[in-house]
Formats: C-alpha cells, structure tokens, sequence
C-alpha cells in the first residue's frame, strides 16, 4: 500500500484518496507507560503527506461519523460508523426470525426492547449512534415507530494484557441498565457492536 501511495505522488495525480476498513495502528492512540510511542499519530502523519482525503472505519480515538482528530492535529480523516451497518444488519437477522416465527414484529420488539452496546465507555458514542440511527432505518424499513436504547460495559483494564468486564451494562450517565420499558434485560435483544 505504502509503495503505491508513493508511486501516486510521485507520478502527480491530481487526488489520493484512501479508504481504510482497519486502522488496526489507531488504538495506541496515547503513552500508557512512559517511553511508548504513539503509534496512531506516526501513521496519521505518514498518511496524511501521502494522500489528500483518508476514510476510516470507527478510528479507536473517534466518537462518530464525521471528522476526526487526535491531539488537536488537525489531519483530513473522516471517520465512518460501520456499527449503524452491523445493527442494521442484526436487526434485518431479527425481523427475518420473527417473520419465519410468524410473529407480529412491532410486538415482538415491545416485547423484546432493542439495546445496542458497546464494549466499553470509549466504544459507547458509536453504540449511541447506531441506536440512533437503527431507530430511524426501522421506521423507514419497516414502519415501526420504537425507540432503541444504548449503553456500554464497564471494561476495567488491569494490565497491558488483562481486561475485566464486570456483568453489569451503563447508560450514558454510567447508571446501571436493568430494564427497558419495564422489560428485564434477559428479554431484550442486545447488540453487541465492536470493531
């Protein structure tokens, strides 16, 4: 890739434009112990000399669509929330299972309240905007007016290589989830989204 982005230079074409699926270099996104590299703004600067619009799939520094920055640096990335495809993609699993149940889906999903979750607070704005806009493809997909609820897990890292999850889910005020709309949460379909 690296070797071709420069040949692209290198021969003047007017624009590059790279589109990044997996940005696997963006978690190092900050120096946990003292002396490690930032790796994420290594790669940011490199790429942002060898290409004029960079597309990425849920940068691990990102939020949401739209752009991105990391420690002010103002690089032309634009960040892409490929959660909203993934919950709209399990929520088409659904509908498809309740069809071939022959059940009634705007029942099933009072019923079974939606909850979309990331698998920790850093993930949780992505998880929040693919609630949002989950909510939004049932209406126009399926006509069904219903509100998706998201949250997070509480992700506790304890070393560089051991995580804790403890069993609970946060909303975004970090208050525990136990229900939704009166509904326990062993009743809802949960929507685990990550990349």
């Amino acid at each position: 890739l690296w070797l071709m982005l420069v040949a692209l230079r290198r021969a003047k074409v007017g624009s590059i434009a790279l589109i990044n699926t997996y940005a696997g270099y963006s978690r190092q996104d900050k120096a946990f112990k003292s002396g490690e590299g930032v790796s994420a703004l290594t790669m940011l600067k490199i790429i942002d000399a060898l290409v004029d619009t960079y597309l990425v799939l849920n940068i691990h520094y990102g939020k949401k669509s739209g752009l991105a920055h990391l420690d002010g640096y103002p690089y032309n990335i634009y960040n892409l929330n490929a959660f909203v495809q993934i919950a709209e993609n399990l929520f088409n699993f659904v509908a498809r299972q309740a069809k071939q149940l022959n059940l009634n889906l705007a029942a099933e999903l009072n019923a079974h309240p939606i909850l979309v979750i990331g698998p920790d607070d850093g993930a949780f704005w992505y998880a929040r905007e693919a609630a949002q806009r989950l909510q939004v493809y049932i209406k126009e997909e399926y006509g069904i007016d219903i509100d998706v609820r998201y949250g997070y897990m509480d992700k506790v890292r304890k070393s560089s290589t051991e995580v804790e999850i403890p069993p609970y889910i946060l909303d975004d005020t970090g208050q525990t989830i136990t229900t939704i709309d009166g509904v326990d949460l062993k009743e809802c379909w949960v929507f685990i989204v990550d990349d």
